[in-house]
């Protein structure tokens, strides 16, 4: 496994680190931040680029998902299982692009 850095490795690495900061703002309790948005946003952008290397229903899943986060009118039990399904799609999404970035 070589890690090299071309344009698209470093895109890949640029969106790895913002779903990490989009998981630190969900530890900090700000579902009021409109950065997850806007990170859904970029990457709906990039999975068009890039077709069929991540599910665009992924990423889309994810943004309705944080849209449900930024306008919190559930109660504690739901914003909870809404939380834990937005850790899972931005952890699968760290985890494709890791193994994109060590592809040969």
């Amino acid at each position: 496994m070589l890690f090299r850095l071309p344009a698209l490795n470093s895109v890949n690495l640029t969106l790895f680190f913002g779903a990490l900061f989009a998981i630190y703002l969900l530890f900090r309790k700000r579902q009021e931040s409109n950065l997850p948005v806007v990170y859904y946003c970029v990457m709906i952008g990039y999975t068009s680029f890039l077709e069929g290397r991540l599910s665009p229903w992924i990423v889309v899943i994810g943004l309705i998902v944080a849209l449900l986060l930024r306008f919190e009118f559930m109660n504690d039990t739901l914003t909870k299982i809404v939380k834990a399904s937005q850790y899972s799609l931005l952890l699968f999404i760290i985890y494709e692009c890791t193994s994109m970035l060590f592809q040969s």
